[in-house]
């Protein structure tokens, strides 16, 4: 796969604020100087671990996919439908 890698400007957000709060530690995130500073220092970080990260969500996704089927295929399956955890997190609901 080749081309820039797209973060959300959310994920951009929130790693910026952990970084400014892990160095500061002062709550002051949106009133701190130059925040433009630390949402680019978050997006280059960002930009260059996605590409690990989505490999490893890939192989997960993929394994799971695979127990899937054999549980598809199992006579006593039972249908239910399993809300995405990440999606959770990344809200702050979990």
């Amino acid at each position: 796969m080749t081309g820039k890698t797209v973060v959300p400007e959310e994920a951009v957000e929130a790693a910026a604020r952990a970084q400014y709060e892990a160095r500061y530690g002062d709550g002051r995130w949106p009133f701190c100087p130059f925040p433009d500073i630390w949402r680019d220092s978050a997006r280059k970080g960002l930009e260059a671990a996605a590409p690990f990260i989505a490999a490893k969500a890939w192989d997960e996704g993929y394994n799971a996919g695979k127990r899937v089927m054999v549980e598809l295929m199992s006579p006593t399956h039972s249908a239910t439908e399993k809300p995405n955890p990440y999606r959770a997190a990344a809200r702050g609901e979990g």
